[in-house]
């Protein structure tokens, strides 16, 4: 078997490669990128299920930071 027919059957990557905002980061750097204080970052957790270290989007976390900022007061986990 010769170098081409190896590479031909050598199983193919499934992940899209990393460009400039898809690249995933903790949630922990991206709060604090944007100044978020502690209990914010930990209510935005719990709200969303995520346990810490939890890797997102920088638009992802834009998103989910947006809507937990507007979300309804006592409205609980859903």
């Amino acid at each position: 078997m010769d170098n081409r027919e190896k590479e031909k059957n050598r199983p193919r990557l499934m992940v899209a490669p990393e460009s400039g905002d898809s690249r995933l980061q903790p949630i922990e750097a991206l709060a604090a990128e944007r100044g978020m204080p502690a209990y914010a970052v930990a209510g935005m957790c719990r709200a969303n299920g995520w346990a810490p270290g939890k890797h997102l989007t920088a638009a992802d976390f834009e998103a989910a930071m947006e809507a937990y900022r507007n979300r309804p007061m006592s409205a609980g986990r859903r």
